[in-house]
């Protein structure tokens, strides 16, 4: 997204995170929707045909250009060979993305699970709560996007793994 669109990342950023978002936040009531008719292997053919939709739109529409051969090394300008260690700031911001993305994944895998078997919920209100929480999700990271418009975005990297263990603290309690 960056290098497609270098003069607006940002929103493009969000937009992304947005359409994303979206996506998690439908696929549990689509899931719920066909298992509830009994027709699993209608959902995989949506799935597949969808996405047949969007490969076809961007070869169509051409969203990735063509790479220009005739200057290779304009198209990669980082080379690992030479780079160096990553300092410890971005180690321990990596290590934090890979903690959160767990914690998100864990939490969003099992939400099912747990709401069926554990609570009892049926499972379109189980589908329903897990939208809801990928729905909160999307809308957190849209907001974080904005704030980063008033606040230096290294200020919310800094607080986002406190804020983050002080949620999973609130959930699990």
């Amino acid at each position: 997204v960056v290098e497609l669109f270098p003069e607006h990342r940002d929103p493009a950023l969000t937009g992304l995170h947005g359409f994303l978002g979206v996506g998690c936040a439908l696929s549990p009531l689509v899931v719920s929707f066909y298992y509830e008719r009994g027709i699993w292997q209608q959902s995989v053919w949506m799935t597949f045909g969808v996405l047949a939709v969007f490969a076809l739109a961007a070869v169509a529409g051409r969203a990735v250009p063509p790479e220009d051969r005739s200057h290779p090394d304009e198209f990669h300008p980082i080379h690992l060979k030479g780079a160096g260690p990553l300092p410890l700031g971005a180690r321990l911001f990596l290590a934090a993305s890979v903690c959160y993305g767990m914690a998100e994944s864990i939490i969003g895998n099992w939400t099912i699970l747990f709401l069926t078997e554990e609570k009892t919920f049926s499972l379109q209100t189980a589908s329903v709560c897990l939208s809801l929480f990928w729905t909160f999700v999307t809308v957190g990271r849209v907001l974080a996007a904005f704030v980063t418009l008033k606040v230096e975005a290294r200020f919310l990297h800094r607080i986002s793994p406190v804020l983050t263990v002080a949620g999973l603290l609130l959930v699990l309690g």
